[in-house]
């Protein structure tokens, strides 16, 4: 399985993000599917709700289709399911619902790219949101100064999100987020005898539960005595082969009984265990999938500096990024740099430390393309907020395997008994934040696991990219 992770060391006067290249939205024509006329289209699946997709089986350097499995002769319980699944798979850190637009987009920088080779999976975004939460949930004193708008940013349902480790696919959708594929006026997707018309998409699901079931389904054999074989060794069929079925992705509680979760299955809730078959062609296969790399798109820093400053103003950039010793190297585009530190120069006590983004007489690195830096509402002057919101969560990264749960559970409530946090805010975005309180190493170990426990909160939404 690939991946562009890398280990840390609506629209509002930009462009419309999606997981999808520019090139292979909007006019993109797709031979197969004659009716889709707006490109290939993004998907984030929500665990509150049901979906219906057929995985597309990738294609290796030559053009030859893979199989669902791979390494199929070394299969290990002791060894994570994402040793086991082809290059059809993908994983990415992508952040859902962000900021006052409502973006859903890949935060990781290009694998291979010099962003990624400088500071790896310490992205703008990431850090960006670290730092603010870090300040609005600090114990002691913290190296940010808070104001009430970044209570209500970090708060429950606030527009700052973390990003979170992604499985990515690419399929044929049916259903996604509970609802059947329509047109661009509302109206569903039929054909001649009314069953709904699929629609090309890169769906991704960031809930650390739903990730490890959906691995576990496309990787456990029936028999672990014999080599893989998704059609022949797996209970569930082949999900992403040819001869394959169609996955049904049912929204249920998760064992605690307290949370939604992804389980994948080969029909709809309550409906038995007959599979759907959905076979496809090596001809369809090759003119429908395409290489992660060709295909995926990714924010450079300057791209994710100017989204930051769309949506939070370029004086929050300067002061959360421009004042970050990790980003000593990094000059901010000209456009935010100039800025300055506008209303947190109150922070300031003129000789605070500024990296070379807002230094006088460094360089700015080339504007980026395709996104502007627009006046943004939460940029205004600040208006007091009676109470502060809720705590909320951190980056968690998918583990398949090997967690000590009693032991992360334990470490959880001493510290949500340190923290004083009610039952009332019991929820992933806590879990994360109460560990947060007393130890930032600690936080990510905790994340890693206890992000996938969300309290569902998704609202419904409008999409700026629509579908025919």
């Amino acid at each position: 399985m690939k991946s562009s992770i890398s280990e840390p060391t609506r629209n509002r006067g930009g462009s419309y993000i999606s997981f999808v290249k520019q090139a292979y939205r909007r006019d993109y024509a797709i031979p197969v599917l004659e009716y889709q006329t707006a490109g290939i289209i993004s998907r984030s699946l929500w665990t509150s709700k049901d979906h219906i997709i057929r995985i597309i089986p990738g294609l290796d350097a030559s053009g030859k289709v893979l199989r669902q499995n791979t390494n199929i002769n070394d299969y290990s319980t002791d060894a994570p399911y994402s040793d086991y699944l082809s290059g059809t798979f993908m994983m990415a850190t992508t952040v859902n619902n962000f900021g006052e637009t409502g973006q859903t987009f890949i935060t990781d920088y290009a694998p291979g790219s010099e962003d990624e080779s400088k500071f790896a999976g310490d992205t703008l975004i990431h850090c960006f949101v670290r730092n603010i939460w870090g300040a609005v949930n600090a114990k002691g004193k913290s190296k940010f100064g808070v104001t009430n708008e970044w209570r209500v940013w970090a708060g429950r349902k606030g527009s700052l999100k973390f990003d979170k480790p992604s499985l990515l696919m690419q399929a044929l959708i049916f259903k996604t987020n509970g609802r059947d594929n329509a047109d661009k006026e509302g109206m569903p997707l039929l054909d001649a005898d009314g069953e709904v018309l699929p629609l090309l998409a890169i769906v991704a699901i960031d809930h650390t539960k739903s990730i490890g079931a959906l691995m576990q389904a496309l990787v456990e054999p029936s028999n672990p005595g014999l080599p893989l074989d998704a059609i022949t060794n797996n209970k569930y069929g082949g999900m992403a082969e040819l001869d394959g079925n169609l996955m049904f992705l049912n929204s249920v509680d998760d064992p605690e009984g307290k949370y939604k979760m992804l389980r994948p299955s080969v029909q709809a809730p309550g409906k038995g265990w007959t599979p759907t078959p959905f076979p496809l062609s090596e001809d369809v296969v090759q003119s429908l999938w395409h290489p992660w790399e060709d295909v995926l798109h990714y924010l450079t820093a300057d791209e994710q500096a100017l989204l930051l400053a769309a949506e939070y103003g370029a004086d929050t950039v300067n002061y959360v990024i421009g004042t970050d010793p990790k980003f000593s190297t990094y000059a901010l585009p000209e456009e935010i740099a100039v800025k300055g530190l506008g209303r947190y120069a109150q922070f300031c006590d003129g000789h605070t430390k500024l990296t070379g983004a807002i230094t006088a007489g460094t360089p700015a690195l080339p504007k980026a393309k395709g996104l502007s830096l627009a006046p943004s509402a939460t940029a205004a002057t600040e208006e007091a907020v009676p109470t502060a919101p809720k705590l909320g969560g951190l980056k968690g990264i998918p583990k398949s395997s090997g967690i000590d749960t009693d032991k992360i559970k334990a470490e959880v409530a001493k510290l949500r008994k340190a923290a004083a946090i009610t039952a009332e805010e019991d929820d992933s975005q806590a879990n994360a934040a109460a560990a947060l309180l007393d130890d930032e190493d600690l936080a990510d170990d905790l994340a890693d696991t206890y992000d996938g426990m969300e309290e569902e909160y998704e609202e419904e939404y409008e999409e700026e990219e629509t579908e025919e």
